[in-house]
């Protein structure tokens, strides 16, 4: 019995039909899980990003409709962005502009010419805008807002930043 059950063992070790198989088995695994992980990571920063550019848009509009508050500028970038925001993931600036040919900027050891010469405001004092440019109009008013986020993948977190500037005056 010992001698039949040896043989046997001896007949199914020395086969070799089906190990590219098993070896197949083994090694596909190891090979898709990566780039399926990385694909499902993808995808999600694509719609994150997308999702980004839709509450951007949205914040522009509300910017663009007359909207004054920063509170409600934040609510609305809350409000469209589908996950959530921290205060600490949103940056809002406001200055006011003048277009100055003469202001000068040192980059590198070159002087490059600002389009704008800018004061800090505030969406709330932004009346205070109210200089006389070189060009005879009354100050511009810009709003810079920059919202950062993190997608969390399966595989790897990305991070994305949207960016607009509005002139709103």
């Amino acid at each position: 019995m010992m001698e039949k059950l040896h043989k046997y063992m001896r007949n199914f070790l020395s086969d070799h039909a089906g190990t590219a198989a098993i070896e197949a088995a083994i090694m596909i695994p190891l090979i898709l899980a990566p780039i399926f992980f990385g694909t499902v990571d993808l995808g999600m920063a694509i719609n994150s990003g997308q999702n980004l550019t839709s509450t951007t848009r949205a914040a522009s509009q509300y910017l663009l409709n007359g909207g004054r508050s920063e509170l409600d500028l934040i609510g609305v970038i809350n409000d469209s962005f589908e996950g959530t925001l921290l205060q600490s993931d949103i940056s809002i600036t406001t200055s006011c502009a003048c277009p100055n040919a003469d202001a000068l900027s040192v980059v590198e050891g070159q002087t490059t010419p600002l389009p704008y010469d800018f004061r800090t405001a505030t969406l709330e004092t932004m009346e205070q805008c109210s200089v006389i440019c070189s060009d005879g109009a009354k100050e511009r008013v810009l709003v810079n807002l920059s919202i950062d986020y993190t997608t969390n993948g399966l595989y790897k977190d990305i991070a994305l930043n949207k960016t607009i500037s509005v002139r709103i005056e």
